[in-house]
Protein backbone atom coordinates (compact mmCIF):
# COMPACT_ATOMS: atom_id res chain seq x y z
CA UNK A 1 0.00 0.00 0.00
CA UNK A 2 2.29 3.25 -1.40
CA UNK A 3 0.18 5.63 -0.77
CA UNK A 4 -0.28 6.14 2.94
CA UNK A 5 1.85 8.56 4.95
CA UNK A 6 5.75 7.44 5.29
CA UNK A 7 5.40 7.52 9.12
CA UNK A 8 3.15 4.41 9.26
CA UNK A 9 5.30 2.53 7.39
CA UNK A 10 6.69 -0.44 9.96
CA UNK A 11 10.48 -0.56 10.43
CA UNK A 12 12.41 -2.64 8.21
CA UNK A 13 15.43 -5.18 8.82
CA UNK A 14 16.59 -6.28 5.21
CA UNK A 15 13.15 -5.81 4.19
CA UNK A 16 10.78 -7.60 6.52
CA UNK A 17 9.45 -6.04 9.08
CA UNK A 18 11.12 -5.54 12.49
CA UNK A 19 8.37 -6.71 14.91
CA UNK A 20 8.70 -9.74 12.87
CA UNK A 21 12.52 -10.44 12.98
CA UNK A 22 12.69 -9.72 16.41
CA UNK A 23 9.68 -12.81 16.92
CA UNK A 24 11.61 -14.63 14.71
CA UNK A 25 14.61 -14.49 16.90
CA UNK A 26 12.49 -14.96 20.21
CA UNK A 27 11.04 -18.26 18.48
CA UNK A 28 14.71 -19.55 17.77
CA UNK A 29 15.78 -19.07 21.08
CA UNK A 30 12.98 -19.97 22.79
CA UNK A 31 13.17 -23.49 20.76
CA UNK A 32 16.35 -23.67 21.47
CA UNK A 33 16.18 -23.55 25.21
CA UNK A 34 13.17 -26.44 24.70
CA UNK A 35 15.63 -28.44 22.97
CA UNK A 36 18.46 -27.89 25.82
CA UNK A 37 16.99 -27.25 29.12
CA UNK A 38 16.50 -30.56 31.52
CA UNK A 39 13.47 -29.67 33.27
CA UNK A 40 10.42 -31.02 31.79
CA UNK A 41 8.11 -27.73 32.95
CA UNK A 42 10.58 -25.11 31.29
CA UNK A 43 10.98 -27.42 28.29
CA UNK A 44 7.16 -27.47 27.84
CA UNK A 45 6.73 -23.45 28.58
CA UNK A 46 9.29 -22.78 26.63
CA UNK A 47 7.88 -25.16 23.70
CA UNK A 48 4.57 -23.06 23.75
CA UNK A 49 6.45 -19.19 24.09
CA UNK A 50 8.54 -20.54 20.99
CA UNK A 51 5.06 -21.06 19.10
CA UNK A 52 3.58 -18.19 20.11
CA UNK A 53 6.66 -16.04 18.89
CA UNK A 54 6.10 -18.13 15.41
CA UNK A 55 2.82 -17.51 15.40
CA UNK A 56 3.25 -13.60 15.58
CA UNK A 57 6.02 -13.66 13.14
CA UNK A 58 4.12 -15.20 10.93
CA UNK A 59 1.12 -13.09 11.15
CA UNK A 60 3.36 -10.32 10.93
CA UNK A 61 5.16 -10.98 7.79
CA UNK A 62 1.99 -12.22 5.98
CA UNK A 63 0.23 -8.63 6.81
CA UNK A 64 3.39 -7.13 5.83
CA UNK A 65 3.04 -2.81 5.69
CA UNK A 66 -0.73 -3.40 6.55
CA UNK A 67 -0.11 -4.15 10.55
CA UNK A 68 -0.10 -0.08 10.77
CA UNK A 69 -3.60 -0.33 10.22
CA UNK A 70 -5.13 -3.41 12.69
CA UNK A 71 -5.50 -1.20 15.35
CA UNK A 72 -8.32 0.60 12.83
CA UNK A 73 -9.46 -2.51 11.24
CA UNK A 74 -10.14 -3.65 15.13
CA UNK A 75 -11.96 -0.64 16.26
CA UNK A 76 -14.40 -1.00 12.60
CA UNK A 77 -14.94 -4.47 13.72
CA UNK A 78 -16.40 -3.89 17.06
CA UNK A 79 -18.19 -0.87 15.53
CA UNK A 80 -22.31 -1.66 15.21
CA UNK A 81 -22.96 -3.26 11.59
CA UNK A 82 -19.04 -2.02 10.83
CA UNK A 83 -20.12 2.06 10.61
CA UNK A 84 -18.74 4.52 13.58
CA UNK A 85 -20.80 5.70 15.88
CA UNK A 86 -21.18 9.32 14.51
CA UNK A 87 -23.01 7.92 11.36
CA UNK A 88 -25.86 5.82 12.62
CA UNK A 89 -28.97 7.05 13.81
CA UNK A 90 -30.28 7.24 17.78
CA UNK A 91 -32.62 4.33 18.94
Amino acid sequence: MPAYNARLRPKELFGLPLWGVVCGIGALSAGFMALVLPWVLVKVLMAVVGALFFAVMVALFALGEDVAFMPVRFMAARERQRRPAEVTRPE
